[in-house]
């Protein structure tokens, strides 16, 4: 039986007796070291359970990104149905399709829109604190920079009440021992979003979990639906994902399965923390605890230089020796240098006994913790003719942001079409063209609020060109949501014989191939029955279909890259202030610094390169003197 489930999978025994631990039944923390195979864990616990099990019943997997989600959907194809038996994805996306089937009981008769950029949230922020007396007095005595920080104040405080599962009964005012003002903020925003018909992300979680607080037998529902639970990175959970579970699971449902690093918990920035996973999880489920500390991943010095960071927190007996080394520079510019002729030696050199197949850019990372970190190195590659066009810096979000004035008005106009009552949105839309927004009757359409423009545009033979164009294209999309192909096609033949600049066209097609490529992934997810703009803009959202253009070199901030692994690591910027950051005040943040740096390293499969400059150039002009980062002091230092 075994065999079966695991067939052509090679398994450790500590993995294998993580895999069938009790038949897959009950709680069950495996504590999984870097390199470890974490998802490989999960995802043959998965198909044990899908191909052992008797009976009709379905499969939770949850982790924290698409791409852990995608791997893991690949991983399990050829298990059979798997797309009915498992839902295979991000917490959020879960959350999202709850509360798409069972929005109604609490209050939303259409599916909301969700706020997927952090300026658009700030703005709405703004508009919430200007229409409040006691905010607007706080907010109109500070200076433009003050503004700025009391925003981002105000964004942060909204999102912890949000973390924390806050909902608030309006009729008996503010609760005892909190603060006027953070009341006030907080429902005025939340009254901001609702009046539009508008969610942001952490309303994800917030309001699933109150549909299940407040509905049993909503839960109940899915209670039965996943008999099974698997929790991918469960050293990322914070405390409303965590109770969004422990609300689903409630007293009787026991069949959960974690798995995560407490080495690798890195994301306390939005209120994640591994005291869920470690101690909550145990206590709550009564959970058995198994670890694999075995790395599979990695070269011996590698290894090594990990075990520097993080004492017993990864072994191996690693077939490859590797290389890992610090180095420290005169400065940034000839650290810069040596990274740039170091990749052009791994380029030249072609092959390697430590590396499987030929050495390309894409084998090779550079990571900072930050991306200021970048500015000379970048200067540096798109200057030098080899690399220029051969590297990209990754993104740390992905989602559908059109970077030209055609397609930011096109995707504007979408969201307008899905819901006539986002302002946000169109005043946006408004600005873009230049006009102001009329006052316009509630009951108006999407399309016909649009229309309704035209009348106001300048007599700019370009922009009236243009509008028509989008007109057209709205019109399309607003008939049958099918056709927003066809709309695209329209907007890319129009956009080849416009006379646009060249590097202007440029942008808009690669818009709309974006946009293209995300509607046809869109569409291998959905029944075609399911089909409209709204799930395409929920999918958009959370971030699913959007391929980054650029190919070869990847530089990247080391949040970026958990669960990714590279051939070839730099980690560069490696002093005091830096890495750790200068923020890191006390003995937590210190040790998510310490966990960043864990993951940084471990990304490395064959050779690991850890720079940092002994004079730094401040941005006011004042050049400094640079320390090592406290953790690699210790560690043999060669000066280039």
């Amino acid at each position: 039986m075994i065999e079966t489930a695991t067939e052509n999978i090679m398994l450790s025994e500590e993995q294998k007796a993580i895999v069938f631990h009790n038949n897959g039944e009950g709680p069950l923390l495996a504590i999984a070291a870097a390199g470890s195979g974490k998802t490989r864990i999960l995802t043959e616990r998965a198909r044990y359970l899908l191909t052992t099990k008797p009976g009709n019943f379905g499969v939770l997997c949850l982790t924290f990104t698409n791409k852990a989600a995608e791997e893991m959907q690949e991983r399990l194809k050829n298990v059979r149905n798997i797309t009915n038996r498992a839902f295979i994805g991000t917490i959020h996306a879960f959350a999202l399709e709850v509360l798409a089937t069972r929005r109604h009981l609490i209050g939303f008769g259409k599916m909301p829109q969700i706020i997927d950029r952090e300026n658009d949230r700030k703005k709405i922020i703004e508009e919430a604190v200007w229409e409040n007396v006691l905010l607007r007095n706080l907010y109109e005595a500070k200076t433009p920079k003050e503004k700025t920080q009391f925003l981002d104040t105000c964004a942060e405080i909204i999102s912890e009440l949000k973390r924390n599962l806050v909902i608030f009964d309006l009729s008996t005012g503010t609760p005892e021992g909190m603060e006027a003002e953070s009341y006030e903020l907080y429902t005025s925003y939340n009254a901001r979003l609702r009046e539009q018909y508008l969610i942001d992300f952490d309303d994800i979680l917030l309001l699933t979990w109150q549909i299940f607080n407040e509905n049993p037998f909503a839960v109940e529902h899915f209670r039965r639906l996943y008999r099974y639970i698997l929790v991918d990175e469960a050293q990322d959970l914070n405390y409303a994902q965590y109770n969004l579970l422990r609300t689903l699971c409630g007293d009787t449902h026991r069949n959960v399965f974690m798995v995560g690093d407490p080495n690798q918990s890195v994301h306390g920035y939005a209120g994640a923390d591994k005291k869920f996973m470690c101690t909550e999880f145990l206590q709550d489920f009564g959970a058995t605890k198994m670890q694999v500390a075995k790395n599979y991943r990695s070269s011996q010095a590698v290894i090594d230089f990990a075990q520097r960071i993080v004492p017993n927190g990864v072994n191996s007996n690693a077939h490859y020796l590797g290389e890992a080394q610090v180095l420290a520079f005169p400065n940034e510019s000839t650290e810069a240098d040596w990274v740039i002729s170091k990749i052009r030696f791994f380029l030249e050199k072609g092959r390697d006994e430590q590396i499987e197949g030929d050495i390309t850019l894409e084998n090779m990372v550079v990571l900072a913790r930050n991306k200021f970190v970048f500015r000379i190195l970048q200067s540096k590659l798109e200057q030098n003719s080899d690399f220029a066009g051969h590297f990209f810096l990754k993104k740390g979000t992905e989602s559908l942001d059109m970077e030209s004035r055609l397609m930011k008005l096109f995707d504007l106009g979408t969201r307008i079409l899905t819901n006539p009552l986002n302002q946000i949105h169109f005043r946006q839309l408004c600005s873009l063209l230049s006009v102001e927004p009329a006052t316009s009757p509630l009951r108006l359409t999407g399309f016909d609020k649009l229309s309704s423009l035209k009348k106001l545009l300048l007599e700019d033979e370009r922009v009236r060109s243009e509008f028509d164009l989008l007109l057209e294209t709205w019109n399309l999309i607003a008939q049958r949501n099918e056709k927003l192909p066809q709309a695209l096609n329209t907007l890319n033949e129009y956009t080849k014989n416009a006379a646009y600049p060249e590097e202007e066209k440029a942008f808009i097609l690669w818009d709309i191939e974006d946009y293209r490529n995300t509607w046809k992934q869109y569409c291998a997810n959905y029944a075609a029955g399911n089909i409209s703009l709204s799930s395409f803009r929920q999918f958009a959202a959370l971030g699913f279909g959007i391929q980054q253009k650029n190919k070869g070199l990847t530089l990247a901030t080391v949040h970026t890259v958990k669960g990714l692994e590279f051939d070839i690591v730099f980690v560069i910027g490696m002093n005091q202030g830096t890495f750790p950051d200068y923020r890191a005040d006390n003995e937590k943040k210190l040790e998510e610094e310490k966990n960043a740096a864990y993951v940084a390293f471990t990304r490395a499969c064959r050779y690991l390169f850890v720079t940092y400059p002994q004079r730094k150039m401040m941005p006011w002009g004042e050049e400094k003197r640079q320390s090592p980062s406290l953790f690699i002091k210790d560690i043999n230092i060669i000066n280039a």
